[in-house]
């Protein structure tokens, strides 16, 4: 019988773990959206979500600037072989 919870309590664990993996920022952001739409004044502003958020954005555009640099570059040493 002792088996059994241990198995319970394995298998809630991993249903809590699966549920948070499949989380992702789009989602937690809507809710907070969501949240602070309806109540700014109650529920905690999720200063650390934004802020993981802000950083991604921020990486996506160096990527897309590093990317275009890139695609440049490439293109001016194309023409000068021709």
């Amino acid at each position: 019988m002792g088996s059994r919870s241990v198995e319970g309590e394995q298998s809630s664990f991993a249903d809590d773990y699966d549920a948070l993996i499949s989380t992702t920022d789009v989602e937690l952001l809507k809710r907070a959206w969501r949240n602070e739409k309806a109540a700014p004044e109650i529920l905690r502003f999720e200063s650390d979500l934004i802020n993981r958020v802000k950083g991604q954005i921020e990486l996506m555009v160096t990527f897309r600037k590093l990317i275009t640099f890139y695609f440049l570059w490439f293109l001016v040493i194309a023409c000068q072989l021709k």
